[in-house]
């Protein structure tokens, strides 16, 4: 994936080890702008599906390790790490990393995510496009649950809610409401 503007250009790269349960992301940024500098490349790494983090720590430099649960994972940094920040951003659990520099006008650097798995078992990473797989099985429609918590008082709220895991389902553009009740919310797939 590649981005680019009249200043600066961001490729990043996504290597699967499916053998492994590792997943590597390279990010190269560079400006053509002489009259800019890079100071840092900052990087949020997020929650999965609003999970949190229970612990996190720098094991060393260039490595962080995390815990979900009863699961660890090590996040691994190439290049100087400035600054990993452990946050709660957009009701997310986040961790943002900023990585030094190589020079002032471009950067590379490559973090690793693995899980710790005990040597006799074995993982595998998985990656999943969900617009492939709503072609492939041509799903038009979605039921998620709706979250109809009343509040104090016997107060329903009004506003459209669901559970955490599928909360951003309602704010995706892919999705459109076309019907609910007070146990379900049907989502119609916009585009494919």
């Amino acid at each position: 994936m590649s981005h680019d503007s009249d200043f600066f250009s961001l490729e990043k790269q996504i290597d699967l080890d499916k053998n492994h349960a590792a997943t590597s992301i390279r990010y190269i940024i560079s400006t053509t702008d002489s009259s800019i500098r890079l100071l840092n490349l900052t990087v949020p790494f997020f929650s999965a599906e609003n999970k949190l983090f229970d612990e996190v720590y720098a094991e060393s430099n260039n490595t962080i390790r995390v815990r979900q649960g009863p699961s660890w994972f090590q996040i691994s940094i190439s290049g100087k790490v400035l600054s990993a920040l452990s946050i709660t951003y957009q009701g997310k659990d986040a961790i943002f990393i900023a990585v030094n520099p190589n020079s002032t006008r471009s950067m590379s650097t490559e973090m690793t995510i693995k899980a710790d798995l005990p040597e006799t078992r074995s993982g595998t990473t998985i990656a999943i496009d969900r617009n492939e797989i709503l072609r492939e099985f041509r799903v038009s429609y979605i039921a998620i649950f709706r979250n109809s918590t009343v509040q104090p008082g016997g107060v329903i709220p009004l506003k459209t809610r669901s559970l955490p895991a599928y909360e951003h389902l309602l704010y995706d553009p892919t999705f459109a409401i076309v019907f609910e009740n007070s146990k379900v919310i049907i989502l119609q797939v916009i585009t494919r």
